[in-house]
């Protein structure tokens, strides 16, 4: 302050009025207190600020930037005020007062903008709009720091930070040029590693992942030894499953779990590492893994890694040591809710009930888990204390829990767990009857239902109500045909029939006979017969009867009895008795029943060996025998001896089919296989014996001829199963018709086959499959809204992934496939490969994971992105090698592969379909297995694949592509004599097929290599004439039209490719035709016809490469059109997706536009623009164009003297000798004589 005092006067003394002497005294004073004045004034501001420090040093943040704010508003000159202003700012962050923060750093901005802290104050501005998610005006703030401060050690951060604000944003393109400026301007910078992570963020963003992972890939080392190169290895392995690349992905996160760093972010990729090989079911290699990171990380980050170290002890049966496992984790405070449910688990497979109530309460208290995750809990619960002998209570439990339960479908699953606690604990079978009839009448259309008619019918079995049991299977029979229990239910009724007593009336009609013959018979063995068949037939007593049988049979001395029929008795009874110990679980009696049954079957086969009689018993043995043969291979052998020896054809005819089951499970896929199974199905279809039998020979017959390619033939057996109404096969055959159909592109007859399957078979196992497939058909049918609906409106049952690894069977995934499928066909392709995604997140058991990855890669060959496209392909083709689906995205990756020239690939791929398929997709695998051959310049390897297809197949077209494959590869070898006359060859002696036509045009486009146009033209103008292939004739055309745009026949150019588009509806014939087209119409100058044809590019081929080119492109054709409006809001559409290289270009066309529009003043800011805002691009001097026109246009205006600036410019840059350089200097010399004219 005393300085400030000082100064004042020594500046006014002047205007003091006094006298010389006085002025004279005064003087003399003011020099003797000056010196103590500034003194004291220096010592006061050193003492504030020290002051400020120490209040700073005592964390009173506040208080401290309250003193740093006041001493630069005391000391505005000192040298300290800039630094003190800052530091108040700083201390502000400290205490929160974000907003005066952020006034303060202003402040030091506007009042201190020539200091040294400078970049210091924009930097801690920049973080603070950061930090309060605004995001692209702290990019901004963070960009402008290099120019307030271009000298500042903090830009290299700032450009860091600036591009990750950028992305935030969504300014990926404003992100990608921050991060770029730091590599460009600081290659040694240590920042440079983040801006390479900076830079492989925008192209995740962008969905470039492939571009991404080399980005990343210049970052890793061989050694991880940071937080950085952990990060980068997580990222790495999330892009490569992105790409499809799922082993790839999981190699490089164990390459970093096996490494010695150890961080949190390490800890995370042990767990992802760990989820991935727990699907995989790779228990042991994830038990490795993770003791492996808890030995080396701290305590604190040990915890996620007990808890997924005790799910790999817990999936594998090992529940002691999975609670010890997880018990290490309980110190943690977080770990509630979930992992609670896990020690609830655990403890209740230990058989410890009281401890996992108490988890149980717990789950069920904890009101942030999910309402489904609790739901489970409460049944878990009510299942837990019946185990503690409190099942009335666990119902009562469970009653309580429905009546705050809205979700039917949630209500039938609780009404089911009490029933079964009544039926299997307490006991309570017409309780639980009640429950289950409760689903059937409140929900008839629910997915359970049939599981509750079959409960009601085994309860009543378990009751020894067989009657009533019988009723109910009847029932289950009538109703549900095609439910998951319809052959149990099948066979239990036909036991009960057996086993059920008959009414009072016959059994008494029974005794009546039976005394009667008592008192007439000639024996006693007669007698026993008698009253053996009363045991047999009436009261259904096997065991009685086959003691009254074999009592009968040694009475029977002088053999008065039919001893055949006698036999057959007996083998009836051991054969039921052996049905009902099975079912009694009394193995050993089955086994004795068995035994002493093959006994008499081969006493039968000797004594009587044509029987109708015998071939039934030996039908029986067989029955009996066939589940005790462990392997497919013997009981394979066991049906085929057994089928040479029965007489019965339709006994036989069962067998058959069984045979065929058993040859169908051990995938006999062999052409042999396929025949001997066919051959046995067309036997039974063409001699039949029942309906039942009939339909299972349809069935299992189309299956074949589906899996052999031949769908039509298919469709005609299943025409006739459906026909069956009654059949439960009609159900299956329903779904494979609607699959060939869908196959076909019938979408209307699959999508009305669907919807009867979801309607009428809701019950049945194919329900849930079909109504997806019906969403799918409707969404690609265009019925938006109809399948959102069925979406909505679709019950929603089975656990909830998060408890997926204690209830693995029953995990719900449908919901979110459907939705995924709903986006696919509403929005953006990349959106649904995001959903997809997602989907394929939950895990490799998803219901619908071959479906997933088929569709990614379908949709990212559609957007042109074939890396990502061939890792789907690939991984499905891997994961589903005997699906349909995994074999269709075989033949796709190989097709992927041939057609982006990487042959080494293809052809392994096309090997592996050679061997696996059959029929024409195997013939055409071979094929181009040779000419992938040829293309890898393997020609011996090749010409003895062609031998080896002409011995196999009798093709004449195929061998022609041979033919001009061989003659390509002479070309490529400039062994052109040998291709001319290869291809005179083909063009000869195959003219008379399709691939005939490669000769003339391999002969026309050797004959331009060797610049004979004449006949090179003759060749190509006589293909459409000779041919009717499109494809050859489209290529013709596509190759004259070429030849005339080289030769600048421009009207024969637009002729031959217009020809191109007739003949091709879509793919790279027509996207070469539309370019020439435009190109041909361009310099015609006939613009409105390129835009034409350009707007049609970007409609059929919407993800091609080149898209925001032609865009550009069509606002240059609209400015010389005149139509400068429509050019200026095209080039503004265009101009924010843009890379920087190209954003000058079309700055200058919108600038260009503006001029022609008549807009100068506008033009010169938008010329400016090019020069001062836009990155230069790389080849084309557009910023010197663009200060040239700017001259040019204020000359125009009459300003001179900006003119003159803007041409000094461009002479000072290109230098006089240039062309511009020499423009710009005439244009000097105009407006310098106009100057001096005017002066």
């Amino acid at each position: 302050m005393a300085a400030n005092v000082l100064c004042c006067l020594l500046q006014n003394w002047r205007y003091y009025k006094m006298k010389h002497g006085t002025v004279f005294l005064f003087l003399i004073l003011l020099l003797t207190v000056a010196p103590y004045l500034l003194a004291h004034s220096t010592l006061q501001e050193e003492q504030d600020f020290r002051f400020a420090i120490e209040l700073e040093n005592k964390e009173l943040f506040d208080i401290a930037a309250l003193q740093f704010e006041r001493f630069a508003e005391l000391y505005p000159s000192s040298p300290q005020a800039p630094v003190a202003l800052l530091r108040a700012g700083e201390n502000y962050e400290k205490a929160d007062s974000l907003i005066r923060a952020s006034n303060v750093y202003l402040a030091v901005l506007l009042k201190f903008s020539q200091s040294s802290i400078v970049d210091r104050a924009q930097f801690n501005q920049a973080r603070l709009l950061a930090n309060n998610n605004e995001h692209l005006k702290a990019g901004i703030a963070y960009d402008r720091l290099k120019i307030l401060a271009p000298n500042s050690p903090l830009v290299p951060e700032a450009q860091l930070a600036a591009a990750r604000s950028y992305l935030s944003a969504g300014e990926s393109r404003k992100s990608l040029d921050a991060a770029l400026y730091l590599l460009e301007n600081f290659a040694t910078h240590p920042t440079r590693m983040d801006a390479y992570k900076a830079i492989a963020d925008v192209h995740e963003v962008n969905g470039d992942y492939g571009n991404a992972i080399l980005y990343l890939d210049r970052i890793l080392g061989d050694r991880v030894e940071d937080d950085l190169a952990a990060d980068v290895y997580v990222k790495k392995s999330q892009l490569l499953k992105k790409l499809g690349r799922f082993s790839e992905s999981d190699s490089v996160l164990f390459k970093l779990v096996s490494g010695k760093y150890a961080s949190p972010i390490v800890v995370r990729a042990a767990n992802e590492l760990a989820v991935s090989m727990l699907d995989n079911r790779q228990y042991q290699e994830a038990e490795k893994i993770l003791t492996r990171v808890i030995e080396k990380v701290g305590q604190a980050d040990k915890i996620d890694l007990w808890q997924s170290l005790g799910d790999t002890y817990y999936l594998q049966g090992n529940y002691a040591l999975a609670k010890q496992t997880y018990m290490k984790a309980t110190n943690d405070p977080g770990k509630t809710g979930l992992f609670v449910y896990r020690l609830g688990m655990v403890n209740k497979k230990l058989g410890e009930v009281s401890v996992a109530l108490t988890h149980f309460e717990q789950v069920l208290a904890d009101t942030n888990l999910t309402s489904d995750v609790r739901f489970y809990a409460a049944i878990e619960y009510a299942n837990l204390l019946s185990a503690d002998g409190r099942a009335v209570q666990g119902i009562r439990y469970l009653q309580n829990y429905i009546a705050s339960t809205p979700a039917l479908y949630r209500r039938n699953e609780l009404f089911f767990a009490i029933a079964n606690l009544q039926e299997n604990i307490l006991n309570d079978y017409a309780g639980a009857r009640q429950n289950y009839n409760a689903i059937i009448a409140g929900s008839p259309k629910s997915a359970i239902v049939d599981d509750a008619q079959f409960s009601i019918a085994r309860s009543y079995e378990v009751e020894s109500e067989l009657q009533n049991a019988l009723r109910e299977y009847d029932r289950y029979l009538q109703y549900y045909p095609g439910g998951d229990f319809y052959a149990t239910a099948q066979k239990k009724a036909y036991l009960l029939k057996l086993m059920t007593p008959s009414d009072s009336r016959n059994l008494d009609e029974a005794l009546n006979q039976i005394l009667v013959q008592g008192l007439t018979a000639e024996s006693r063995a007669h007698a026993f017969n008698s009253l053996a068949q009363y045991h047999l037939h009436s009261f259904r007593n096997y065991e009685k009867a086959l003691d009254l049988l074999q009592r009968a049979e040694k009475e029977d001395v002088d053999e008065r009895l039919n001893k055949e029929q006698l036999q057959y008795d007996k083998a009836f009874c051991l054969f039921v008795l052996h049905e009902k110990s099975m079912q009694e679980n009394r193995l050993n009696s089955a086994q004795n029943y068995a035994q002493n049954l093959q006994q008499l079957a081969e006493q039968m086969k000797v004594n009587y060996p044509n029987s109708k009689l015998t071939a039934q018993v030996e039908f029986w043995v067989v029955q009996t025998n066939l589940p005790n043969l462990e392997s497919g291979a013997r009981r394979i052998g066991f049906l085929n001896s057994h089928i040479e020896t029965i007489s019965d054809d339709s006994l036989k005819q069962h067998l058959q089919i069984q045979l065929v089951d058993e040859m169908m499970a051990a995938r006999t896929d062999t052409s042999a296989g396929f025949q001997r199974i066919g051959q046995i199905l067309a036997d039974i279809l063409n001699h039949h014996k029942t309906e039942k039998i009939e339909a299972d020979a349809l069935y299992k017959q189309a299956l074949l001829l589906h899996q052999t390619s031949r769908p039509d033939s298919a469709t005609v057996l299943l025409n006739r199963l459906l026909t069956r109404h009654d059949s439960p096969r009609r159900v299956d055959g329903l779904y494979l018709l609607a699959t060939i159909h869908e196959e076909n592109r019938r979408y209307i007859d699959a999508q009305r086959l669907y919807f009867e399957i979801a309607e009428k078979y809701f019950y049945s196992p194919w329900a849930s499959r079909a109504e997806a497939k019906l969403i799918s058909l409707m969404l690609r049918q265009g019925q938006y809204k109809e399948a959102q609906q069925r979406v909505r409106a679709k019950e929603q049952t089975g656990i909830p992934r998060e408890l997926k690894h204690f209830y693995p069977a029953q995990v719900d995934d449908e919901t979110l496939w459907l939705w995924a499928e709903v986006i696919r066909f509403t929005q953006s392709p990349q959106k649904a490969v995001e959903m997809y995604q997602k989907y394929l997140d939950l895990g490799s058991d998803t219901r619908h994971r071959a479906d997933a990855l088929f569709a990614v890669g379908e949709l990212a060959d559609k957007m042109n992105k074939q890396e990502m496209a061939l890792g789907y392909f690939e991984e499905c083709a891997a994961s589903f090698p005997d699906d349909s689906l995994g074999q269709q995205a075989l033949v796709k990756a190989a097709d992927l592969s041939f057609d982006r020239g990487l042959y080494d690939q293809a052809r392994v791929y096309y090997e592996k379909i050679r061997v696996a398929l059959t029929g024409d997709l195997q013939k055409r695998a071979f094929q181009r297995l040779i000419i992938c051959d040829f293309r890898l310049g393997k020609i011996n390897r090749a010409e003895g694949l062609v031998k080896t297809f002409k011995k196999e197949y009798d093709d004449r077209n195929a061998e022609a592509r041979f033919l001009y494959e061989e003659a390509m590869h002479y070309i490529d070898a400039k062994n052109l004599s040998q291709a001319e006359k290869t291809l005179k060859t083909l063009a000869g002696r195959y003219d008379d097929v399709p691939e005939g036509a490669r000769g003339d045009l391999g002969l026309a486009r050797l004959y331009v290599v060797q610049t004979k146009t004449e006949d090179a033209l003759k060749r190509l103008t006589e293909i459409p004439e000779k041919y009717e292939d499109p494809e050859i004739v489209a290529t013709a055309y596509l190759n004259l039209a070429d030849f005339y745009y080289e030769n600048r026949a421009l009207e024969n150019t637009i002729h031959a490719g217009r020809k191109v588009l007739e003949l091709q509806e879509s793919g790279p014939l027509r996207a070469q035709a539309l370019d020439l087209l435009i190109d041909a119409y361009d310099d015609l100058g006939l613009r409105d016809q390129a835009i034409a044809y350009q707007r049609e590019y970007i409609e059929t081929f919407p993800y091609a490469s080149n898209i925001l080119d032609r865009r550009i492109r069509i606002g240059t054709f609209l400015y010389y059109l005149k139509e400068y409006d429509r050019a200026i809001v095209e080039l503004k559409d265009v101009k924010p997706l843009v890379s920087a290289d190209d954003e000058a270009r079309v700055q200058f066309w919108i600038a260009e536009s503006y001029a022609g529009a008549g807009f100068t003043e506008q033009a010169i800011i938008e010329y400016l623009k090019v020069r001062y805002q836009c990155k230069q691009h790389p080849k084309l001097p557009f910023g010197v164009t663009a200060v040239y026109k700017a001259g040019e246009n204020y000359q125009k205006l009459g300003n001179l003297l900006k003119a003159k600036e803007m041409y000094e410019i461009v002479i000072r840059e290109r230098g006089a000798t240039d062309d511009f350089g020499r423009a710009a200097n005439r244009k000097l010399e105009e407006i310098k004589a106009e100057l001096e004219k005017d002066s």
